[in-house]
């Protein structure tokens, strides 16, 4: 919303020189908590194997009724139809991340938890009594989610410039290119090595 872009912008103007030097990846967390399973991530393309990897380090909260899976990778997963396999929806706008990824090319990844009946957003209902007694009795996801988040910062912290797979985001950006199109097998192969060029300049530059 406005209220974001502004912040962004504003932050963006002051840190302009030191975020080209120093960031990484900027982790946003919105509407993070909505209940005690992981409902999923989005990101920039190239960033869903240091998602993967912080994720199958956890194990999700026990459930009460059926098998619980051995982490939270697994129940990712599970939540997903037809036997599909994660992947990061891709970022919009309308965030603090978005000043970040459009103006500064930033990566970005955001992750959240869901389960929890109804909630609220931007109201004056967004309070502790609402979450306690609804959303996330006795705040476990919540507890998870700072794991999660502080598990995802130490490692993305070590990878440094490498905390983006080139070859993941030149796949990922191939299909999302060529799904409004019919392009020739022949042009994308050519463009698929091409791009895999300037992926791997910019990672070195990083």
């Amino acid at each position: 919303d406005a209220t974001c872009a502004r912040l962004g912008l504003d932050t963006l103007a002051k840190k302009l020189a030191w975020l080209r030097e120093n960031a990484i990846v900027y982790v946003n967390m919105d509407a993070g908590v909505g209940g005690t399973r992981f409902g999923g991530a989005s990101g920039s393309p190239g960033m869903l194997g240091a998602m993967r990897g912080v994720l199958e380090k956890i194990p999700p909260v026990v459930r009460a009724e059926g098998e619980t899976p051995a982490s939270l990778w697994e129940e990712w997963k599970a939540g997903l139809k037809d036997g599909a396999e994660p992947a990061l929806g891709l970022p919009g706008s309308g965030s603090d991340f978005a000043v970040f990824v459009h103006h500064l090319s930033v990566p970005i990844l955001e992750f959240g938890f869901i389960g929890a009946r109804g909630g609220g957003y931007h109201t004056t209902f967004d309070d502790f009594t609402l979450v306690d007694r609804h959303v996330d009795p006795g705040f476990v996801g919540h507890e998870l989610a700072a794991r999660v988040m502080s598990e995802l910062l130490v490692d993305l912290s070590a990878r440094g410039g490498g905390a983006i797979d080139v070859h993941e985001a030149l796949l990922t950006l191939q299909r999302t290119a060529l799904e409004g199109t019919k392009e020739p097998p022949e042009i994308a192969s050519r463009t698929d090595a091409h791009a895999s060029g300037r992926l791997e300049d910019a990672q070195r530059r990083l």
